[in-house]
């Protein structure tokens, strides 16, 4: 059985072969999350507005799409980037606008 070649080392590619299956097809591993390029508060290129970091961005939410629904969801902060969905709670409406 012929194994599959592992990435050299200067193609560019960041993966790794971790191991190979019984039928000789690779497992790669998880690719790891790009690095920020921006810090969080300055304004990216093309941008008007600085970034904002997850604390910032943790709390309760209401979001609407009228007038078919709306749902409330609350957010906390795991660390500067990542946020987690804690629960939510959503109210259907299904109403058709008419004309009056």
């Amino acid at each position: 059985m012929t194994m599959a070649p592992q990435p050299a080392a200067d193609d560019g590619d960041d993966r790794t072969i971790i191991g190979h299956t019984s039928i000789g097809i690779p497992i790669i591993a998880a690719a790891r999350a790009p690095q920020r390029t921006v810090p969080i508060g300055s304004i990216p290129p093309g941008g008007t507005q600085p970034l904002w970091s997850a604390q910032e961005l943790a709390g309760t939410w209401i979001n609407c799409c009228l007038p078919y629904g709306c749902f409330i969801s609350q957010y906390t902060a795991v660390s500067e980037d990542k946020m987690k969905h804690i629960e939510c709670c959503a109210a259907v409406f299904f109403v058709f606008p008419f004309p009056l």
